[in-house]
């Protein structure tokens, strides 16, 4: 799936390389028992409104995770999208995306940066 050419119109975008559910291991949960679905990988993406409110206008709750939140940080930054979605009324487009990222096992050579990845990719 490209996410350029499936975003919903208008919506935020929640980019990363998995896509979990948030229930497939206890230590998902956060220590009040909730669940969210969270981006993992080796590389996550926030639209620049969505970072804003989670890092900017969500800030005291964002910061003070503890009595909602777990170890994992992929999981907490889960539930302060949902919050965005919940308390702020934002679209977000969960979008996984398995190829973002460098497999550094399979890089030779200086890293490729930018569509460079995109091109050594297609053509193997």
């Amino acid at each position: 799936r490209d996410w350029r050419r499936t975003r919903k119109p208008g919506a935020e975008l929640y980019l990363g390389r998995y896509l979990f559910k948030g229930t497939e291991y206890e230590a998902m949960r956060g220590a009040d028992g909730t669940i969210a679905p969270f981006q993992s990988g080796t590389a996550v993406v926030l639209s620049a409104n969505l970072a804003r409110t989670i890092f900017d206008v969500d800030r005291l709750y964002t910061t003070f995770f503890q009595p909602y939140g777990t170890s994992f940080d992929d999981a907490n930054l889960g539930k302060w999208v949902q919050r965005a979605e919940r308390v702020h009324g934002l679209a977000v487009d969960k979008v996984a995306q398995h190829g973002i990222g460098v497999d550094l096992a399979k890089t030779e050579g200086p890293l490729p940066l930018g569509d460079e990845v995109v091109r050594r990719k297609a053509t193997g």
